[in-house]
């Protein structure tokens, strides 16, 4: 590791000042990581922006003409999720830390303005710190960026007119990983007693989509089943709700129904497209009240619990799948529907 991070500091800006801002008021001088077991190692020389000093976690903006997108890329930092958020892990050697590095790239941008509410900004080449920064753009310039609170937002504009707002949260985060193997740092909930990090959940409120909790009146994950794969090897694609047999299965955003009908291993089932390629699945119903082509609002009942299938009791069998692959439930739950969640 030491040898990458000389290798990786000969093709990246990282202004002293900032650097020593930054580790003075958020790692206290520290330079030394203490990776959990599951943190990669591989780097991205295409990718890194933005490096704290001793491989502390960081983060960029990358901004194409008129719009943004927020990426991770880090030496021991998995990938931004395909609901538009990234998991970014502050804690190391058993300190929660608040803080991080980033910079801004993109095409076509003369000027560059930031603004945060519930938290400070860190500007190279200035002291002290400030909520808002206006100045020209400069794809070398490193900013560094604190959270006060448990809830921040960051307003970026370039050009003064193509703005784009983040949300960033304070969060236990826990490792997720997709089908295709590809991991990712996801919000932990209550009751969820696998390991985590503390660190920083940021979404692009423009960006993600978020859905409706599918079975009505439950807030309940099983832990037993949870999604990604298990010990022995198998993917789970979706998470498992379990209820009364006879509770209402709801629609998790508007859409359109795709398909229905029973499968032996799936049971009575509904499929619902919401459009752009995100889709929603409802396995081991009990009763289906929509048929294919049904047009459907969030919200709306369209089946109800049961044990149809395989399955050894009443629960729902939730997925979402992002262009025929299947992503992590928990990404497409809103920090507040997030606190109201229980595994268990």
């Amino acid at each position: 590791m030491k040898q990458t991070y000389q290798q990786l500091m000969k093709q990246i800006h990282v202004p002293n000042v900032l650097n020593e801002k930054v580790q003075a008021i958020a790692y206290g001088g520290s330079a030394k990581t203490n990776q959990p077991f599951w943190w990669k190692p591989a780097i991205s020389i295409v990718c890194i922006i933005a490096l704290l000093v001793g491989g502390f976690s960081f983060y960029y903006i990358h901004i194409p003409f008129g719009g943004f997108v927020m990426t991770a890329c880090a030496a021991d930092l998995p990938a931004a999720n395909d609901n538009g958020g990234i998991g970014i892990a502050l804690e190391k050697t058993g300190e929660k830390k608040d803080s991080c590095l980033f910079q801004i790239k993109g095409d076509g941008i003369q000027t560059i303005r930031l603004q945060i509410h519930g938290g400070v900004l860190l500007q190279d080449g200035t002291e002290g710190e400030v909520t808002e920064i206006q100045e020209p753009y400069s794809p070398n310039t490193s900013y560094g960026i604190r959270l006060y609170q448990e809830y921040a937002t960051l307003t970026i504009t370039a050009n003064d007119k193509h703005t784009t707002r983040y949300l960033l949260t304070k969060e236990q985060l826990r490792l997720s990983q997709s089908e295709q193997g590809e991991e990712i740092l996801v919000p932990k909930l209550t009751g969820d007693n696998r390991e985590s990090v503390s660190g920083m959940y940021v979404v692009n409120t423009s960006h993600s989509r978020w859905l409706t909790f599918p079975v009505q009146d439950m807030h309940i994950i099983s832990l037993s089943m949870p999604y990604g794969t298990s010990e022995n090897g198998t993917f789970h694609a979706g998470i498992d709700i379990p209820a009364t047999k006879g509770t209402n299965i709801l629609v998790a955003a508007d859409g359109v129904v795709l398909e229905s009908g029973f499968d032996t291993t799936m049971g009575n089932y509904v499929v619902i497209d919401h459009g752009n390629g995100l889709v929603t699945r409802y396995h081991h119903c009990y009763d289906i009240y929509v048929s294919n082509g049904t047009k459907v609002t969030a919200g709306t009942a369209i089946a109800t619990v049961g044990s149809s299938g395989m399955s050894t009791g009443a629960h729902l069998h939730f997925e979402v799948r992002q262009d025929g692959v299947a992503q992590d439930p928990i990404t497409y739950f809103d920090d507040t529907l997030r606190e109201q969640l229980h595994m268990k």
